[in-house]
């Protein structure tokens, strides 16, 4: 199974819009980000599940992650 980030790497080629490529340590760095995520996301699940706390998925990444994908439009 592949991540978001390799996905979107994958299309980025995919679709012509790197033709030098991208710098590899940049893509370790948002892998390496992406597995934190998964890996707090998960512990996060468990530790809600043995409190007994009730606390919706949705609600969970719009509480940690949604406002980091914002763009930068005005």
């Amino acid at each position: 199974m592949k991540t978001a980030v390799e996905l979107f790497v994958q299309e980025l080629f995919n679709n012509g819009y790197f033709h030098y490529g991208i710098p590899e340590d940049m893509v370790n760095e948002a892998k390496e980000m992406e597995k934190q995520q998964i890996i707090e996301a998960y512990a996060s699940g468990v530790l809600n599940e043995c409190s007994g706390a009730n606390i919706r998925s949705e609600q969970y990444y719009n509480e940690y992650y949604n406002n980091t994908f914002k763009t930068h439009d005005k």
